[in-house]
């Protein structure tokens, strides 16, 4: 699939949440990884389900990381951005989805450009629980972002002592085990 009525089709299943149509096409797309336009921006397949999925696209995911998708792919543009990564959408819209991709190997430490890394986006949208994912994941709080300001100096100047705690926890504590982060009775 690479003509652009088949990503406009494909845009539609997702945005329907239509998990059997999905898998059927996902089955017939050549190349998973390949970049596409959609909207104006220049997305992958993974990115348009993070951010085009009505509900919690973490079944979605699933199968597009069992047909081959990149858990660490970056993105064309999008807006202001460039290379955002699928745990950067994810961040956004579902806390199932952050785990997920940690748990496939996605690396809490990429930056788009300008810099913005999932822990800064985590802060800017006020998500106080997937900081703590990503923290606990080896988020790196000390990255400058786009205005220069790390991701703990972000969190105490919006006054997010949720935050600004669950930083300095990371700081002082024992990383959580793979069993804690991914238990296996969790459906993810």
């Amino acid at each position: 699939m690479t003509k652009e009525n088949d990503h406009e089709k494909l845009i539609k299943i997702i945005s329907n949440n239509d998990l059997n149509a999905f898998s059927e096409a996902v089955l017939e797309i050549k190349d998973v990884n390949a970049l596409f336009e959609h909207s104006n921006r220049e997305i992958r397949l993974i990115h348009a389900v993070l951010n085009k999925s009505a509900t919690d696209p973490v079944e979605m995911l699933r199968i597009l990381v069992n047909n081959g998708a990149d858990v660490n792919a970056k993105s064309g543009t999008d807006g202001q951005f460039t290379e955002l990564t699928p745990l950067h959408y994810a961040v956004l819209h579902s806390e199932n989805c952050v785990l997920y991709l940690l748990q496939k190997g996605a690396n809490p430490n990429q930056t788009a450009k300008p810099t913005l890394t999932p822990l800064h986006n985590a802060i800017l949208n006020q998500k106080p629980y997937t900081a703590r994912i990503l923290v606990d994941a080896k988020a790196d709080y000390n990255v400058l972002n786009f205005d220069d300001k790390s991701s703990l100096t972000l969190a105490e100047e919006k006054g997010m002592e949720d935050i600004v705690r669950i930083i300095h926890q990371g700081e002082s504590r024992s990383p959580i085990t793979e069993e804690e982060r991914y238990p296996e009775d969790y459906n993810y």
